[in-house]
């Protein structure tokens, strides 16, 4: 049974060494959660081959700080997923939320949703 729902699209690049990070339209790991469009699935090693991207449901990603379980994630720099904090006056977009606690450089579970991500903002 799957838990999520997941597209093609054609890698930008050699991305084997990016499974479980945010990947943009373009095929290439995503700079801000604005830009992703979903969670690398596969370990595409050329430009043009197809890259499975998870934009709905469960999935494993890759964690670039500490997250705590419960918590909600966003995109940081180089596709990886962090804990949403936001400054006063600023704004963040959260695309998931994580199912255990993990620390930098682990593999994490969350829940997500690329299709329309919660932007969340504060005075």
């Amino acid at each position: 049974m799957s838990y999520n729902y997941s597209i093609p699209v054609a890698a930008g690049g050699d991305l084997s060494a990016v499974q479980w990070r945010a990947i943009n339209i373009s095929g290439t790991l995503a700079a801000t959660p604005a830009l992703a469009l979903g969670i690398l699935l596969n370990k595409p090693d050329a430009s043009g081959e197809d890259a499975s991207l998870v934009y709905l449901g469960r999935s494993k990603y890759a964690a670039g700080g500490a997250v705590t379980a419960g918590g909600p994630l966003t995109v940081a720099t180089s596709g990886w997923f962090v804990a949403a904090t936001v400054a006063s006056g600023n704004s963040t977009r959260v695309v998931g939320r994580a199912m255990h606690t993990v620390v930098s450089g682990e593999i994490g579970e969350g829940l997500f949703n690329f299709v329309n991500g919660t932007l969340v903002a504060f005075d």
